[in-house]
Parts: structure tokens; C-alpha cells; sequence
């Protein structure tokens, strides 16, 4: 929170340590709101424990475990080429809508792979967790470029 709050409450002598005092103060003030809302709120806390808690794909055997970290190699390999090709420092609206595509494609592509080798919602995996999160950012990366078209 501190690294992005972009308050200026320090001037330009931004230190490690502003940041630091900056990221407690902040991520408080950011946090407050929403317990504000859950108190206010009807949300029934107690319904979470129906919802379906994470596992680890035990219940895929080795082959097919094998195979998800294989595509999922192969699919951050393919999101990172595009990246580097379509929305590194020179970018064109074209490339970037191309990017936006194959970024897309790419993803359902990966998920549709993982669900037929039996891979469900709720299980997880180091590499499983980190490419969504690359997918993530990648989309919000593409959508950015093309919502702000001038030069930063």
C-alpha cells in the first residue's frame, strides 16, 4: 500500500523507511472500510465453511499431475513470448488487441486442458496458482495499455 499510495506525504525524499510507515498507515486506512461494511452487513460469516476448501490434486494420479505441470510450463512460456512481443516498451494498438486475443485464447485453452486431465476449481499447486496470477496481470497490463494510449 505504501509503494503505491502515491500521497506525496514525504515529498520527493521517498526513503525505504517512508515507504515502510507509509505501507502501515495506508493498508489501515484501506483496510478499515471494508470491516465497517462486513459489521453493517447481513453476510452470514458462518456460510464460508460451505465453501469448498482448497486441496492439493491428490486425487490426480502422477501422470496426470506430470502432464498439468508440463502444459502449465508450456503456457507461461507461450503468455510470456506474447507479452514480450505485443506489450513491451513499443506498442501498437494492433498488437496490443492481438495480445488481448491470444492472451484470452491462451487461457481457456490452459483451463480446458487442465479440467479434462481432472484438475477441479478447488485444488491447488505452486505453478497452477502462479500463471492464473500471471494471466491476472497480463489482462490488466493489455486492458491498461489500451484504455491509456499516451506515452508514460
Amino acid at each position: 500500500a505504501g509503494e503505491v499510495a502515491c500521497t506525496g506525504l514525504h515529498g520527493a525524499n521517498r526513503l525505504a523507511s517512508n515507504s515502510l510507515l507509509e505501507a502501515l498507515v495506508f493498508a489501515q486506512r484501506a483496510v478499515e472500510p471494508s470491516l465497517d461494511y462486513i459489521v453493517r452487513s447481513n453476510i452470514d460469516i458462518d456460510k464460508s465453511v460451505e465453501w469448498p476448501f482448497p486441496v492439493v490434486p491428490t486425487a490426480l494420479g502422477l501422470s496426470q499431475l506430470n502432464e498439468v505441470k508440463h502444459i502449465t510450463a508450456l503456457t507461461r512460456t507461450k503468455l510470456q513470448k506474447t507479452m514480450w512481443d505485443c506489450v513491451g516498451i513499443v506498442r501498437s494498438i494492433d498488437c496490443l488487441k492481438i495480445a488481448e486475443k491470444s492472451l484470452a485464447e491462451l487461457e481457456l485453452k490452459w483451463e480446458d486442458h487442465l479440467f479434462r486431465l481432472g484438475w477441479r476449481p478447488c485444488m491447488v499447486n505452486l505453478e497452477v496458482c502462479e500463471l492464473r496470477n500471471l494471466f491476472s496481470c497480463a489482462n490488466l497490463v493489455v486492458s491498461s495499455a489500451l484504455t491509456r494510449q499516451e506515452s508514460r
